[in-house]
Order: structure tokens, then sequence, then C-alpha cells
């Protein structure tokens, strides 16, 4: 009975040093969740403090001449001196030729979004993109996904952050917000026409101010695109709206919910 006891006594004091020993052992591992769930916690709370998937919908892209009057500190693509780049004002007959060809009509005559489109450029070529590229468009959950707007994917890769997209592709704010990007990749055995050329700079109405442009951008019609070939939205990662300003209360905080976005189409 005695020799029962002693065995019992160790067995008991050997599980207690093997609990302290695994406790002492997972104590990193235990301190590591628990930062985890603190963070989690924190930043989705930070994240959502706009109704996750809803208030996107209530989302009033800003006038640029109102955030050169109300913004604390300007956004840097703002420029009032350097070399603009003057768009072209009137579409040359070589170009309404190729229109007649299948090029989109960006003339006075031009459809919906394509009416004009000639004045959002510096310079103009027309372009037949071959099967396989690939291009990309800067959105925001009011754009349509096909829209005329787009750039190669490669130089959409090359960008680093939302002012140097707006500076270098003279985007105002009152028509495009960002926060996503779609792709597309011309179908095999196609081609696409489309419109390409360096962006004219763009003056902000109401001010002395104007965005620079500069960069290489495509203007196509964007019922060419076939819609399988348009990839689902995904976040371009510099954020919503602008910094450090509201507009009706609204912070373009949060993350909508991309897969409700998708399929927003214009015929």
């Amino acid at each position: 009975m005695k020799q029962t006891q002693a065995v019992w006594r160790q067995l008991h004091h050997t599980r207690n040093l093997s609990d302290r020993y695994i406790a002492n052992a997972l104590a990193p591992v235990n301190e590591l969740i628990e930062r985890f769930i603190y963070r989690l916690h924190h930043e989705s709370d930070d994240m959502f403090r706009v109704s996750h998937g809803t208030n996107f919908d209530k989302i009033n892209r800003i006038k640029d001449h109102e955030i050169i009057k109300q913004a604390d500190k300007l956004p840097s693509y703002y420029r009032r001196s350097g070399n603009k780049l003057k768009a072209i004002d009137e579409l040359d007959d070589k170009y309404k030729k190729l229109i007649t060809k299948g090029y989109p009509d960006i003339s006075e005559n031009g459809l919906g979004p394509l009416e004009n489109g000639f004045k959002t450029f510096h310079d103009l070529a027309a372009t037949e993109l071959p099967a396989g590229t690939k291009l990309a468009r800067v959105i925001d959950p009011k754009s349509a996904d096909n829209s005329t707007c787009w750039m190669r994917i490669e130089e959409f890769e090359k960008l680093t952050s939302r002012a140097e997209w707006r500076e270098k592709y003279a985007v105002l704010t009152e028509w495009n917000g960002n926060g996503e990007y779609v792709t597309y990749t011309v179908p095999e055995g196609k081609t696409l026409k489309v419109w390409e050329g360096k962006a004219a700079s763009q003056d902000i109405d109401k001010t002395d101010y104007y965005i620079p442009g500069g960069a290489v951008q495509i203007f196509l019609d964007p019922r060419q695109l076939e819609r399988s070939y348009v990839s689902g939205r995904k976040p371009t990662n510099w954020g919503y709206g602008e910094i450090n300003y509201q507009d009706d209360g609204i912070t373009y905080l949060g993350v909508p919910d991309l897969t409700q976005n998708i399929g927003n189409w214009y015929k």
C-alpha cells in the first residue's frame, strides 16, 4: 500500500511538472494568439466605422474645387505652375476616317461616355490590340466595370498610390473615387481597336489649379468588351476617396463587399 501511494505521489508530481513546463513552452504561442485577437478586434472596429457594403452606395464623388476650398492640406497632384499638356482641340479628319473603320467614336457625335473622348488626350494614335493583351481599369463602387478609360496592365502595376494615379492620368475626383480595379484580357482569336496616347492635363473648375496628366491611357468602346473576360473587382489598396476629407459625414473608411459590385455593366 505504501509503495502504491509513493508511486502515485511520484506520478502526481511528474504530472504537475509536465503541466508547468508545457504551459511555459506554450506561453509565447498563447501570447501571440492573444495579441492577434486583440489586433483583429480593434482593426475590425476601425475598418467598419461605416456599414459594411452599404454606405458605399451613398458615396458622393467630391468635386476637386471643393477639396481645394476645404482641405487642410492639398493633395500633391494639384498644380498651379509647370508644363500643362494641352488637350486636343478638334478631332482631325484622319481620325474620323478611322472611326468608320471600327475604332471607337470619340468625336462630338459619340454615344454616351464616348462623346468627345478625344478631349482627354494630349496626343492620339489608333491601336489594334492583339489577343492576350491585358488592360486594367481603376474604379470606385459606383463605376461601371466596362467603361471607356483603361491602361495597359504593365502601366497599372507601376503605380504605387492614389496620388500617382490621379497625377499621371489627370483623373478628377468627381470622375472616379478609386479604391478598386478590374482587368480585361483580349480574347484568343480576336483583336480590340482602341485609342492610345498621353492623357491631357485637366483644369479644375472655379480654380487656377490643374492635374498634370502625361501617362499613356487607353480609350475604348465598352460595348466591344466581352463580359466573361473582365475580372472580378479587386482592391487597389490605395483606400477609397481622398485622405482627410469628409463629404456629408462619410469618411470612405471600410471595405465594401467586392463580390456585390461585380456586374455593374455599361450597355
